[in-house]
């Protein structure tokens, strides 16, 4: 609307305008050398920044490969209460269908498996396989019990 009368004063307006954009472009040309120096800084900020996020993907390797090495030396049932315990995806398993497709498809079935278990029917699976430690228990020490007597009874015949 520039060079247009109007009664509400909207080329006084573009007028301002214009003679702003002048005083900016003058205080740009002045301060040239110092736009440079912030512009530098800028950048070498980015640099820093896309330094550190270059540091923390290695970093993000180093734990990947790491996680790939404790896994080959796992057994299966501790490596599905590693990701039950951490809930870590399952994508991070990718790496060992390459070296063992057999043992990917089983510990990522069993971890589905187990992430969708309720907690009562979890709960049921802990108290029954601490039921079966116990039997265990009791009769590893009924069997230590019955050495034991007969031990007794062989050295008292060695004895006679």
């Amino acid at each position: 609307m520039e060079g247009s009368d109007s009664e509400d004063g909207t080329e006084e307006e573009s007028e301002d305008d214009e003679e702003v954009e002048m005083e900016t472009d003058a205080d740009e040309k002045l301060g040239e050398g110092h736009g440079q120096d912030e512009a530098d800084e800028v950048k070498d900020e980015r640099e820093q920044t896309g330094g550190e996020v270059k540091e923390e993907r290695d970093e993000g390797k180093g734990k990947e490969r790491s996680l790939q090495e404790a896994v080959q030396t796992m057994t299966d049932k501790e490596v599905v209460d590693l990701f039950l315990r951490e809930d870590k995806n399952l994508k991070e398993l990718l790496f060992l269908r390459s070296l063992d497709p057999s043992r990917y498809l089983e510990v990522t079935m069993k971890v589905k498996a187990e992430r969708l278990k309720t907690p009562e029917e979890r709960e049921r699976e802990e108290l029954a396989l601490q039921e079966s430690k116990r039997r265990e228990e009791e009769a590893a020490a009924a069997a230590i019990a019955s050495m034991s007597r007969e031990a007794r009874r062989k050295r008292g015949m060695e004895l006679r």
